[in-house]
């Protein structure tokens, strides 16, 4: 961004005035133009007011001293000059004065100084004092390059030191980062600053969890739950104190690193932390944690705890790897892996006290339609449950739809692709699998709502209604159609969604783990209530009343959760008994209004490159031509 290989076309303006005594500049106002040669090349320079808008070009002192160099080099070993390559700078402003007896060169009014490398630096007032060698700017100071933006009231441009001073700064790099400072140093590859704070430029809803296999465990807790409310702003009571934040920019990914960091809730320290890693890939598709710790439990394959690290790969992928203890009715060692790209998550998972290897993953086209695959893991099917199928490769479109005419919602899913039976390894020798097609839609009608904004109490009553489709390879098919009313309501912290469906199902799947497992009639329970600020509790539940399931149970679906914290961290936990399968999740919002991180050092290296992708071939390809026989 920032880099000192424009900072001398910046300053080559002053440098080469000051250095040139064929030079004698008088006050230039508005409209005029002053013609002056140069007594060396018989050049002409002439300086134009920002109202005629022409440009006051002159070639690079800088350029000139390096060739100069390098052509002394040259000549002592005996090698040959290099060419001279010369850029140049352009400068604007409503007054342009010299004076002699100081060597300064002061120019004032609207001053634009832009170089050939696109940096642009404007400011009120600019001073090159030629006995410091230093570029001194004053009054609404900002500097630009590549989308990057560096504000304040004075800077320094130190030309023997080849760095630069500015102080009272608010920077933006991207849309990742804004930070505020009293002083930064700019230098040809980083920016370093110190004493000030960090804030991300956008919020993220930003979850540091255990690897992999959540796409069951979000749907067993309601989603307002866990979610985060952008809208609201948030005064936290949260904050950071690092000793150092470096912030790099790499080929695929950006990374914020926080050395020795605390974080205090008000006065009171909550937590110390040696080194965290927050890294993303260029275009911030997702934003992961380099939290070494995982925990958690899979259904099938066991409690586990496991020390993990995240490698960086190419095209702004990551892969998670995390050896493990497990206990699943013995105690075993197994490892937990997770791969993550812009479109493709994948996650794996196998131990010895299993031996069982579980797999899932998918691949986004766009929102609505993906490719999703798995093994021995349960995948949601939406109101058909969650289901766990020895394999399954399938395309899946999902996408709802306003129907204004009657004032509904209507929502389908289209699944196709490739299912086995759910077996354990040593039971595979009899696992059998079968093309499936499956529609699902449904349609919701909301009839008449009530509220209360004093009490914050709301009630609505409506009707739902579902259907079901399946063709399996085998040539056998099942059919469902159901519907009831449901009544949704809300008494301050207290939320409850209760229904009635009765239908009717037609077929028999030829997969155990794919049956229809709710009856003929069930109701549908899903409570949540908000004991306190930092605690709330739920219960999703299905009841079959007259047992007429597959498994002839009462309770066909059976699951409590919690979820602790304040509003910018959340701790979450569920258990859900019929599939014995546990989750735990702990996320944390890291926003513009809510999260600062206070720093005694800063370095941003390479700003220019953030978000920033590296083209995959360079500009200085050749193509080659080649022959094609004509008998080919």
């Amino acid at each position: 961004m920032f880099s000192l290989k424009c900072i001398p076309l910046i300053c080559a303006v002053f440098i080469f005035t000051a250095s040139n005594s064929a030079f004698c500049y008088e006050v230039v106002e508005a409209n005029t133009v002053i013609p002056k040669k140069n007594a060396e090349n018989g050049g002409e320079v002439q300086l134009r007011s920002s109202i005629e808008r022409e440009e006051f070009r002159i070639p690079n002192p800088i350029d000139e001293f390096i060739l100069k160099r390098i052509k002394e080099t040259a000549n002592a070993s005996k090698t040959t000059a290099v060419e001279e390559k010369k850029s140049d700078i352009s400068i604007d402003s409503k007054k342009l004065e010299y004076f002699d007896e100081t060597g300064e060169l002061e120019a004032t009014g609207d001053v634009v100084i832009t170089s050939s490398n696109g940096t642009i630096v404007t400011a009120d007032r600019a001073v090159y004092d030629k006995n410091l060698n230093v570029i001194k700017l004053y009054g609404n100071v900002v500097l630009t390059q590549s989308g990057n933006r560096l504000d304040g009231e004075y800077m320094a441009i130190d030309l023997n030191e080849e760095n630069a001073l500015m102080d009272t700064v608010t920077a933006s790099f991207g849309t990742l980062i804004k930070m505020k400072a009293p002083e930064a140093y700019a230098y040809t590859d980083r920016i370093e600053a110190v004493n000030g704070d960090i804030e991300l430029a956008r919020k993220l809803d930003m979850k540091l969890k255990s690897s992999g296999f959540d796409s069951y465990g979000d749907m067993l807790i309601m989603d307002d739950e866990i979610s985060f409310d952008d809208k609201k702003k948030r005064l936290s009571p949260y904050r950071i104190k690092t000793k150092e934040i470096i912030v790099k920019s790499e080929k695929d990914h950006d990374s914020l690193i926080l050395k020795n960091s605390d974080l205090y809730y008000k006065r009171l320290k909550v937590v110390t932390l040696n080194t965290i890693e927050l890294f993303s890939d260029k275009e911030m598709n997702y934003v992961e944690a380099g939290i070494p710790v995982d925990i958690g439990s899979i259904s099938g394959f066991g409690q586990y705890l496991g020390v993990g690290h995240i490698f960086k790969l190419p095209t702004g992928a990551n892969l998670k790897v995390a050896p493990a203890i497990v206990y699943d009715d013995k105690l075993g060692i197994g490892a937990l892996a997770s791969f993550k790209t812009k479109r493709l998550s994948l996650d794996g998972a196998w131990a010895t006290s299993s031996e069982n290897l579980i797999l899932e993953g998918e691949y986004r086209f766009r929102d609505n339609l993906w490719l999703e695959g798995a093994r021995h893991a349960y995948r949601d099917e939406w109101f058909m449950g969650g289901k766990r199928a020895g394999h399954m490769a399938q395309l899946v479109f999902d996408d709802s739809y306003q129907v204004k005419d009657i004032d509904a919602t209507f929502r389908h899913r289209i699944t196709a692709g490739y299912v086995s039976e759910y077996r354990r390894e040593h039971q595979e020798s009899n696992n059998y699998g079968t093309m499936r097609f499956r529609w699902q839609n449904e349609l919701n009608k909301n009839i008449f709502s009530v509220s209360n904004e004093e009490q914050d109490m709301r009630l609505s009553f409506g009707v739902t209604g579902q259907s079901m489709a399946t063709v399996y390879g085998t040539g056998e098919t099942t059919a469902l159609a159901r519907g009831g009313p449901f009544i949704a309501s809300r008494v301050k912290n207290w939320r409850s969604n209760i229904g009635y469906l009765i239908g009717g199902f037609h077929g028999k799947s030829p997969f155990e783990f794919d049956e229809y497992t709710y009856g003929k009639s069930s109701i549908y329970v899903n409570e949540s209530l908000k004991l306190c600020k930092y605690l709330s509790v739920g219960y999703k539940g299905v009841i079959s009343p007259l047992k007429d399931n597959s498994d002839g149970d009462l309770m066909t679906e059976n699951s409590f959760y919690a979820v602790a914290g304040p509003d910018d961290i959340k701790v979450s936990f569920s258990y859900d008994t019929v599939r014995s399968n546990a989750h735990f999740d702990f996320m944390f919002l890291v926003g513009t209004d809510n999260a600062k991180i206070d720093f005694e050092k800063m370095t941003i290296k390479n700003p220019d490159k953030l978000q920033k992708k590296t083209p995959l071939f360079n500009g200085n390809m050749q193509y080659r031509k080649v022959k094609v026989p004509e008998n080919l």
